[in-house]
């Protein structure tokens, strides 16, 4: 016999926006893990405001105006911001408070401390990964509040609430979770890759281990830096997380256009593009790339 909590479970906003590679994605639809039902989207150029403009929200509204309106005006939705925002970490601490209030000023503090984020102003984000007594393992998680703030407020001003935001390498790790992919011993490289950026997400057991991210200039060469800084975070995951060759490498790249240099990485490691692990199905209404973390961000569980 059905609960009452069976017959009415919490609701996923059916409605997702995605900022990266100066696009501007919003998508209106629904996602069971299997079929993607889309029902709206809309695509613009967006480049992300400067903090330090004098109105930086004055280019955000008019594109949220016209997006919301293409999309039905939807009263929530979700938020995937660029990696590069974010900085993370796994970090342990003795004594743990147990009053919020105090929890707060000590992640901000270890956030500052640990995670050298060129921004002051920060909000941070924790999960416990490990606990005994007053000693945590945490996952922590910090990006600029100003820019976080400008983008709830914008939305907000358009009568849509904005109740998750997240990052693309993050929420693809979650559907990657949920499909039962990361759950193995060995340790698992999620590696995002797009036009303007390189992250890389390290997990073991399906718990994050690693999290880095680089930002690459339009003057570099990009498949040369890319090579590079690959080989200096597979030196790092060498020296620092395990002796042992990585297993397994999950990618996405944000456009054909991107070739990844798959000969830097060890001959027995297993390398899959997310979409096959996902089996993911490709829509012709919107691309790969953007679809992959869109869905992933309004996955409901039937």
């Amino acid at each position: 016999m059905n609960t009452f909590w069976e017959l009415l479970p919490p609701s996923m906003p059916d409605t997702s926006f995605l900022f990266e590679d100066e696009q501007a994605w919003g998508f209106r639809g629904n996602f069971d893990g299997k079929t993607l039902n889309l029902v709206s989207k809309v695509n613009e150029y967006f480049k992300l405001p400067s903090l330090e403009e004098e109105n930086p929200s004055e280019d955000i509204v008019p594109l949220l105006e016209r997006a919301l309106l293409s999309l039905g005006n939807p009263d929530r939705a979700s938020l995937i911001l660029p990696d590069t925002i974010y900085r993370m970490q796994v970090l342990d601490i003795d004594n743990f408070p147990k009053d919020q209030k105090e929890i707060k000023k000590v992640l901000l503090w270890q956030a500052r401390r640990n995670l050298a984020h060129p921004s002051n102003n920060l909000r941070v984000r924790h999960k416990i990964l490990e606990k005994e007594g007053d000693f945590v393992r945490i996952w922590i998680c910090a990006a600029p509040e100003d820019l976080l703030s400008l983008f709830e407020k914008s939305f907000k001003q358009k009568k849509c609430h904005i109740g998750y935001i997240t990052s693309p390498s993050l929420v693809i790790s979650e559907a990657l979770a949920r499909k039962g992919a990361l759950e193995t011993d060995d340790i698992v490289l999620i590696m995002n890759v797009t036009s303007k950026s390189l992250t890389f997400l390290f997990v073991k057991n399906a718990k994050p281990l690693f999290f880095r991210t680089k930002e690459i200039r339009e003057s570099s060469d990009f498949e040369e830096r890319v090579a590079q800084e690959i080989k200096l975070t597979l030196m790092f995951q060498r020296e620092k997380l395990s002796e042992k060759p990585l297993k397994k490498i999950i990618y996405r790249v944000s456009s054909p256009d991107i070739h990844l240099p798959f000969e830097e990485f060890d001959l027995m490691t297993e390398i899959f593009p997310v979409e096959k692990v996902l089996a993911f199905q490709e829509s012709p209404q919107i691309p790969l790339a953007a679809a992959i973390p869109l869905a992933s961000s309004i996955w409901e569980e039937k």
